[in-house]
């Protein structure tokens, strides 16, 4: 049975959009995970042979170059994370005025099964949500 995983991919400079010349993907994928040794080794060779084939680029070995970090189980993350629901695997950051910040939909990629996906596409439009009400809170739109 396959695990769910959550990575960020920077982007090299020659795939990077012209106005964003620093680009980060969050990325899901499913892949085995070695409970025996609880090791992501097995991920993150599935996952560079999957950004090799979907991106067209030569992946091998973005992990252990660094493109590739933190290559985490969606369980752990969802252990540690700050929200609610399933957003909390969409969390990049904490603080500010919106206290928790999420990846943008148009900067997550999905390599999983239809169920997976219509679970992370759920928190995509969650995440979207609570941000839409703190931006109205921080507008004084609401109390």
């Amino acid at each position: 049975m396959n695990t769910l995983y959550r990575v960020f991919v920077g982007l090299p400079a020659f795939m990077c959009e012209r106005d964003r010349p620093m680009q980060e993907r969050t990325v899901f994928f499913e892949a085995p995970y070695d409970y025996a040794s609880g090791s992501n080794a097995g991920a993150a060779e599935v996952l560079e042979k999957l950004l090799t084939l979907a991106w067209g680029v030569d992946a091998s070995g973005w992990c252990e170059e660094g493109f590739a970090y933190n290559l985490r189980r969606a369980r752990e993350i969802l252990d540690e994370a700050m929200g609610e629901g399933d957003s909390r695997l969409l969390e990049i950051g904490w603080g500010g005025p919106e206290r928790i910040s999420y990846a943008r939909a148009e900067d997550v990629d999905l390599f999983v099964t239809p169920r997976q996906n219509k679970r992370i596409r759920a928190a995509l439009e969650q995440s979207l949500a609570v941000r839409f009400q703190a931006a109205r809170k921080a507008l004084g739109v609401l109390a």
